[in-house]
């Protein structure tokens, strides 16, 4: 008897050593949604101490809105006898969380995680691909506006043009017999121009 109260302190005390090791909040709760277990990383994110916490019921210790949402999302896990996960922002905190709730036949074990800065940073990307688009909506209206632009400049230019072309013309048949090489390459360059 002896013997096995020594090894079962000893599994004891590693499962505790194990649990107390985990890098994300860990806590239970009984079937009477009791919390039984609250380790260290989990006093450190919720800034509430475990002795605090211990045989207290849930819904006594986190209320509100929020609480009830997640109080009711466990209850569906423990109903349907399957994991969840689950985002929440903690308004006290000031911080996102991730909580994965696993039912057992004991009640529920919670790990949860602070996420706060994966969700700026996901804010901060929905923010630059919304001002993206919005700048590519404006770079169309303005590609657009340009393309106008061009096509009645190059409209209203061509009037002019030919105006300049006919009378160049005009002047070389004119005047052919007065013209040197160099005038009637002048003319050419001038015609070949506007065209």
């Amino acid at each position: 008897r002896i013997d096995q109260e020594t090894k079962l302190a000893e599994t004891n005390q590693k499962l505790f050593e194990t649990l107390e090791s985990i890098q994300d909040g860990f806590y239970t709760l009984d079937s009477s949604w009791n919390i039984s277990y609250y380790n260290k990383e989990a006093e450190a994110l919720s800034g509430k101490c475990h002795k605090e916490l211990l045989g207290k019921n849930i819904l006594e210790v986190y209320t509100g809105q929020v609480a009830k949402a997640i109080f009711d999302k466990f209850q569906e896990a423990k109903k349907q006898n399957k994991p969840i996960r689950l985002e929440s922002y903690s308004r006290r905190l000031d911080k996102w969380f991730e909580l994965n709730a696993f039912p057992s036949i004991m009640g529920l074990t919670v790990h949860f995680k602070d996420i706060t800065e994966r969700k700026e940073t996901e804010s901060k990307i929905l923010q630059m691909n919304l001002e993206l688009e919005a700048n590519i909506k404006r770079l169309a209206i303005s590609n657009e506006e340009l393309e106008q632009f061009a096509y009645v400049a190059s409209h209203d230019l061509q009037e002019p043009l030919r105006m300049v072309t006919g009378f160049l013309t005009q002047i070389e048949k004119k005047y052919e017999n007065l013209l040197d090489e160099k005038g009637k390459k002048y003319i050419y360059f001038a015609v070949d121009g506007a065209k």
